[in-house]
């Protein structure tokens, strides 16, 4: 009796932990703005003093913030809170409704729309190299429409967020309701 109580509780902390780190990472159709694709860009190009570490970016692809490691590639750790805060006032700030999600990490792309997630990014590509891949990616340069397509399904999947963080739903009615809305 004791080990199955042990490992029920143990199966419920990682749920909660693994559920909690995942939604940090933002999902569902995004189109980048020029404006932070250029900042993308010179986050991705920083050199050792100035390796990229975290990059979020709001849901209308309008607004971001960034971090660096003036201690090299994989040498930080912790901000993932904090960036989300400070990008979501700089989007409310900007007239956007926050929104924040972690959009990668050193220069791993973490944002899942289906076909981007875990996408490594190179310092060494050209300006060029990097935007063609943010649109092969379906992250950037997309037409008007898909944009409020987009504002849509990230409002649906906020909602059903909200609805499985108050229990009203069960974690494979969301995982069901989620590959529904980002697969129409």
């Amino acid at each position: 009796m004791k080990k199955f109580l042990l490992f029920i509780i143990t199966n419920t902390f990682l749920l909660q932990n693994s559920y909690a780190s995942s939604t940090k990472y933002g999902y569902g159709d995004l189109n980048l703005s020029d404006f932070v694709v250029d900042n993308f860009i010179r986050y991705i190009k920083g050199g050792h003093s100035e390796a990229p570490y975290l990059f979020a970016v709001a849901a209308d692809g309008k607004q971001f913030q960034y971090y660096i490691c003036s201690a090299g590639l994989n040498n930080c750790g912790g901000g993932d809170e904090q960036i989300l805060e400070e990008c979501n006032s700089y989007s409310r700030k900007d007239g956007g409704k926050g929104n924040c999600k972690i959009f990668a990490r050193l220069r791993t792309i973490k944002w899942d729309n289906g076909s981007s997630r875990n996408k490594k990014i190179k310092s060494k590509w050209s300006d060029a190299e990097i935007r063609e891949k943010l649109k092969e990616y379906n992250l950037y340069g997309l037409a008007a429409s898909k944009s409020k397509n987009s504002e849509k399904i990230s409002d649906q999947l906020e909602k059903l967020n909200s609805l499985f963080k108050s229990g009203a739903i069960s974690e494979a009615e969301f995982k069901k309701a989620k590959n529904k809305i980002l697969n129409n």
